[in-house]
């Protein structure tokens, strides 16, 4: 390794990656820790599902864990409503969501202020802002336009639900 000198204090207490690079490790603040209630290192090495502590239980079951399932990969935002029998895997919920009972959600991004309501299949799908699915509906590789309902028992495949305009904006 050219032009460094190995008996430089700073260069053996760094570690070196085998191409020569410093590669540091990168934790966040405490104080950022204390702003999500992330308690321990499960959740940032991702053992754990980061929900905010502000995320509300069903009124039925009174316990998350005992009846609803978050995966370890998953974030829930703040002010989120969780029903009994709920089922989360890989997917990211936004900010003021309500999901209903007995709803499967599978890689899928729900952002804020969408509803879900009771006996949904969500997978692979993008939700926008502002979007209301009604009972029963089956959502798989779609994207729901900002301000959508979806009627209740629809299904849907691949498909993209609202006008352009509807989209969410970049």
């Amino acid at each position: 390794m050219a032009g460094i000198r190995t008996h430089d204090p700073l260069f053996q207490s760094q570690k070196i990656n085998p191409l020569g690079h410093n590669a540091p490790r990168v934790v966040p603040k405490r104080g950022h820790l204390e702003k999500l209630n992330v308690t321990s290192q499960k959740h940032l090495l991702g053992d754990e599902p980061l929900v905010h502590p502000s995320v509300s239980k069903s009124k039925s079951s009174g316990d998350l864990k005992s009846h609803s399932s978050i995966g370890k990969d998953c974030m829930v935002g703040e002010r989120s409503s969780i029903g009994d029998q709920v089922s989360i895997k890989r997917s990211i919920i936004g900010r003021h969501c309500t999901i209903g009972d007995k709803v499967k959600i599978n890689n899928s991004v729900i952002m804020d202020h969408v509803t879900i309501k009771e006996g949904c299949v969500i997978q692979g799908s993008i939700l926008c802002p502002n979007a209301h699915i009604l009972q029963n509906v089956d959502l798989k590789d779609s994207i729901v336009g900002t301000s959508q309902n979806v009627v209740e028992g629809a299904s849907y495949n691949g498909e993209v639900i609202g006008e352009g305009d509807m989209m969410m904006e970049i």
